[in-house]
């Protein structure tokens, strides 16, 4: 028994022994500049069962050793390169210092990257793309990531960026804006010009677009209240002709109601004329009834739908004939306080099988 314990003693020694040796070897490499290589001694540390002091120091040794990897790979411009270091950090590397300044690392890379294709747009003028990768710097800088050891030579370089990167940004919303001016002048959109002029004058006065703009404005504002006047005309003809075409389908003379009856019963009347050529071969009229003060009221034998109550008659009416005065009434309608009726929807149907509509603000119009 004593001697098992002995064997079971000695391997668990070997194993610490031979786990420092490789932690101390990892470090080792490590101070070299092997950083690959203390990663793979690293990992082989780990995969033996030794105390947690031990694994707690070949995971810093592998993940300084990764983010020293990411750090080569950004120094020399590789900012993919640097950013496959940060995702393996993610995965493997858990030292919350180097896991943290591995964000920030990626962040920056990334601000590196949109840098490189900010710079490689400005000749071809590609205004929206510069405008985007700004604001994707921009978002980068603000990052949390960039709190962490905030006075670091990340947030100096980033800052660069940002402060590199800003005119540029605010160069290309200008020239977008003057591009705008221009091909909207030339292509005859003078309300667009106009407010891509006003836009350059109130961010870049005075600089040479701004200029040019401000120049050639009182023309382009001519231009655009001409326009203006134009289309308000074309909107009354367009309003007038529409007008014209309802009165032309059917006037309605009058509508009214007589006195109440010793029962409380009055009785609706409407006089119409057919105006169109077609023959009307029913119409439908819809009403609601009103009180002195001009609520809504409802009759005894209520038939009304939201309030409207629907009156039809049969045709045939060719055009300019209809009702007139009290020959025609409608129904009675049994309520003490009716005072007036008024006019909310008119349905014709004609001989021909065409129908119309008339409600809203048109049945003003053909109530003449």
């Amino acid at each position: 028994m004593k001697r098992a314990v002995a064997v079971v003693l000695a391997v668990m020694v070997l194993l610490l022994c031979g786990c420092s040796n490789k932690v101390e070897e990892a470090q080792m490499l490590f101070d070299a500049g092997d950083y690959q290589g203390a990663i793979e001694v690293a990992d082989s540390a780990l995969d033996e069962d030794a105390d947690a002091d031990l694994i707690a120091e070949a995971k810093e040794i592998k993940a300084n050793a990764i983010y020293e990897l990411q750090m080569e790979a950004y120094n020399n411009g590789e900012w993919e390169e640097s950013l496959i270091y940060h995702r393996k950090m993610l995965n493997e590397g858990q030292n919350e210092h180097f896991f943290k300044m591995s964000q920030k690392l990626s962040c920056l890379a990334q601000a590196e990257q949109y840098f490189s294709k900010m710079q490689s747009y400005i000749d071809s003028n590609r205004w929206d793309d510069i405008i985007y990768v700004y604001e994707q710097i921009s978002d980068l800088s603000l990052k949390e990531s960039f709190y962490y050891q905030s006075n670091d030579w990340l947030n100096i370089r980033m800052d660069e960026i940002v402060a590199q990167t800003a005119p540029i940004a605010d160069n290309a919303k200008k020239n977008k804006l003057y591009n705008k001016f221009v091909v909207s002048a030339e292509n005859g959109n003078a309300s667009v010009a106009v407010e891509a002029a006003e836009e350059i004058h109130n961010g870049w006065p005075g600089s040479d677009e701004d200029i040019e703009a401000q120049e050639r404005l009182p023309e382009l504002i001519e231009q655009v209240e001409a326009e203006e006047a134009e289309a308000a005309a074309r909107a009354e003809e367009e309003r007038e002709a529409r007008e014209q075409r309802l009165k032309d389908t059917i006037r309605v003379r009058r509508v009214w109601t007589s006195n109440p009856d010793s029962a409380g019963g009055v009785e609706l009347y409407i006089n119409f004329t057919n105006m169109s050529d077609k023959t009307i071969k029913y119409v439908r009229f819809g009403v609601k009834l009103y009180n002195a003060v001009g609520d809504v009221v409802e009759c005894k034998y209520d038939n009304a739908l939201f309030g409207v109550y629907y009156c039809k008659d049969t045709g045939p009416y060719e055009k300019g004939e209809g009702l007139s005065g009290t020959s025609w009434y409608w129904g009675d309608f049994y309520n003490w306080d009716i005072d007036h009726a008024e006019l909310v929807s008119v349905e014709i149907e004609y001989m021909d099988g065409t129908e119309t509509e008339i409600d809203g603000d048109d049945i003003d119009i053909i109530q003449y």
